[in-house]
């Protein structure tokens, strides 16, 4: 209930939804590795 007051998801009564705003929880990370890093083993 807490991350729907956050905006986090979305719910309709019996299910939750993911809402587009819980992309900024991973943001942070993202942004910080660059993608030649991810891409090696």
């Amino acid at each position: 209930m807490t991350l729907e007051h956050l905006g986090y998801v979305r719910s309709d009564g019996r299910k939750f939804s993911l809402s587009p705003r819980v992309l900024e929880l991973g943001y942070a990370y993202l942004s910080s590795v660059h993608p030649w890093d991810a891409a090696f083993p």
